[in-house]
């Protein structure tokens, strides 16, 4: 597979295509060099930088206060010419919630998180939380890999549909930054109809697909559908939808 090439405009504003925001923490697994490979723009958090040269890849981009990543890793990407922006170490906003917003600001409307995990859960809390930040309410596809579990994120209003069969897969319902309102399921053992999912409640959480063509839907709020140990390769994911126009 082809290496991403780095890209010298810093105002590049293509739209239509995927930006993936690659994190620091633990390596990637292999098979999310697939994903980087289709992505049009490739952002590092970081030491996301050495993960992606543990993948051979090149972002276009690193953003960080570059506290954490190789200066190996650094020196390589300066040398490929690839633009770095510096934050200070005192900052309102972790690397990867920079790396996040600096792929919204250049009008992709395609963005996938990639990380590894790893041992700093405040971390992975914190740009779990920024997934539900209003500036990405109009990005249409809006997803994130964390080792080999899969999040999609639905902006409300918003619909969700598997093209691919699923039946027998474990998948939840997890609210973010707030209540989510109007839930409602097609294909999952235990269905919701126009239901409240509240982030004091672990109703959402464990539910069985059961249909080859499941879907979910909400009116308003923000919902992650999470589904774990997925095989690593970009989701096949609908335009923006309104379950309203339904």
């Amino acid at each position: 597979m082809s290496q991403a090439t780095p890209d010298r405009n810093v105002r590049d504003t293509v739209r239509g295509g995927r930006a993936v925001v690659v994190t620091g923490g633990a390596p990637l697994h292999p098979d999310a060099g697939s994903i980087v490979d289709d992505a049009a723009y490739v952002v590092a958090a970081d030491s996301g930088l050495d993960r992606l040269d543990e993948l051979d890849r090149i972002p276009h981009l690193v953003v960080g206060d570059l506290d954490s990543v190789s200066a190996a890793a650094l020196e390589r990407a300066r040398v490929r010419g690839v633009p770095i922006e510096d934050h200070p170490a005192d900052k309102d906003a972790t690397d990867t919630e920079l790396a996040i917003m600096a792929a919204v600001t250049r009008g992709y409307r395609s963005i996938t998180v990639l990380s590894g995990g790893g041992d700093r859960l405040d971390h992975l809390l914190g740009w779990l939380g920024v997934l539900a930040h209003p500036a990405l309410a109009d990005v249409e596809h809006l997803d994130a890999w964390c080792d080999t579990t899969h999040l999609q994120i639905l902006h409300g209003p918003r619909q969700h549909r598997w093209h691919e069969d699923q039946t027998g897969q474990i998948v939840s319902l997890i609210p973010l930054g707030g209540a989510c309102y109007g839930v409602t399921t097609h294909g999952l053992r235990w269905s919701l109809a126009d239901a409240t999912l509240s982030m004091s409640s672990s109703r959402g959480v464990s539910n069985d697909i059961v249909d080859q063509t499941p879907q979910v839907s909400l009116m308003a709020g923000v919902l992650a559908v999470v589904r774990p140990h997925r095989r690593v390769a970009p989701p096949i994911i609908l335009p923006h939808h309104d379950p309203r126009s339904s």
